[in-house]
């Protein structure tokens, strides 16, 4: 019982005496800049899907769908270069759309579950981009690898730049 009455007081010592020092000298001012943001929302109807076949992996196909965002076309080459290079695209699927519990899950989304004969099923959502367009994938693999899309699916894409 004495050691902890010791140490309890030993911790409320210091926490009361420690002290912070002076603040150093402000840093040499950075250039101004400035964050470009373009948000655009795409829905995916099932038979907008590409099917591109097997994947690398032979338990594994996989379906594309290609858009070139609108605001593509009001950036210029050198834009679109920087966009590329030095900024970044980000995709998110939603989930329970348009109801509530709606979410937004950034991509690549994976979902695993087992079938009725307690067999692994995976679907893969992912997307990639270039300076021409913006792609969305869905790969089906174990027990469900010959499933293919059934639903709208709808996405955001968030460019920063």
């Amino acid at each position: 019982m004495y050691m902890k009455k010791l140490f309890l007081l030993l911790m409320v010592v210091i926490a009361m005496t420690a002290c912070e020092g002076p603040m150093g000298p402000q840093g040499v001012p950075g250039e101004a800049g400035s964050l470009l943001t373009k948000v655009e929302y795409f829905t995916v109807k099932p038979s907008d899907w590409e099917f591109m076949g097997p994947s690398d992996n032979p338990n594994e196909v996989y379906y594309r769908y290609t858009v070139t965002p609108k605001f593509y076309s009001e950036l210029g080459d050198k834009e679109l270069e920087w966009l590329y290079n030095d900024g970044a695209i980000h995709a998110y699927l939603f989930r329970n759309f348009d109801q509530n519990g709606e979410t937004q899950t950034p991509l690549p989304y994976v979902l695993n579950w087992a079938d009725n004969n307690n067999k692994l099923c995976i679907e893969t959502v992912y997307s990639d981009y270039t300076m021409q367009d913006v792609a969305f994938y869905i790969a089906y693999s174990g027990a469900n690898q010959d499933s293919s899309p059934t639903q709208d699916m709808h996405f955001r894409i968030v460019a920063n730049w």
